[in-house]
């Protein structure tokens, strides 16, 4: 519409310029320099609204490549950290596995810093009834994003206290592995031709490992 305008504007300066009228060529230089300004800030605001629509859809990719990642990682982890059906050989390989986890926590965090700051670009650019839904869908993210670190890291805890429990345990049944060795040693040494005060000796032993045991 504005270049139909300014084509017809233009022929009416042909027209003009054939046929002087010195009021109506001033009049029609006014139209016409109105007319450019107008469509000169027309265009600058058309530019304007290109980049911002640009804008929105570049952030709403990056929105949807966060969310795709989040969820990846979830879905793949969630499994792990879940699972507390293991024996103390497979704890280590399970809290190695964990910790890979939680070591995408820099890239997570980093990939929703760079969303949250095109999301503040958007924002700029968005009318104020429009920034609830964009500022719920990144914080719900966010959220999703936090909640399974801590899960996972509750989890990574969890299985260090059983395998600590496990390593104690172990370590108390060798204990008493070593001393019923020991008293079984203590319980035979004595031979059956040995004098009668050796034997009332061993018999004294015996009572006292008694009272130990």
């Amino acid at each position: 519409d504005v270049s139909v305008h300014k084509n017809i504007l233009q022929q009416l300066q042909d027209r003009l310029s054939s046929a002087p009228d010195d009021d109506a060529s001033e009049m029609l230089g006014n139209v016409i320099e109105a007319h450019e300004k107008l469509s000169n800030e027309v265009e600058g605001r058309i530019n304007i609204a290109e980049k911002y629509v640009s804008n929105h859809e570049a952030y709403l990719q990056t929105f949807e490549k966060t969310r795709d990642w989040i969820n990846t990682v979830i879905n793949e982890g969630t499994p792990i950290i879940e699972d507390f059906s293991v024996e103390r050989d497979t704890a280590e390989t399970k809290i190695t596995a964990i910790e890979n986890l939680l070591q995408l926590k820099a890239e997570g965090d980093r990939t929703l810093a760079d969303c949250n700051e095109q999301l503040n670009i958007v924002l700029e650019q968005t009318s104020l009834p429009g920034h609830p839904a964009l500022l719920s869908n990144f914080e719900q993210q966010k959220k999703i994003w936090e909640d399974f670190l801590k899960r996972s890291i509750a989890s990574r805890d969890k299985l260090r206290h059983m395998f600590d429990q496990w390593s104690e345990f172990e370590k108390i049944v060798e204990d008493l592995e070593a001393w019923i060795k020991q008293m079984e040693t203590q319980l035979k040494d004595q031979s059956l031709k040995s004098t009668e005060e050796a034997k009332r000796a061993h018999l004294q032993k015996l009572k006292s490992l008694e009272e130990s045991i």
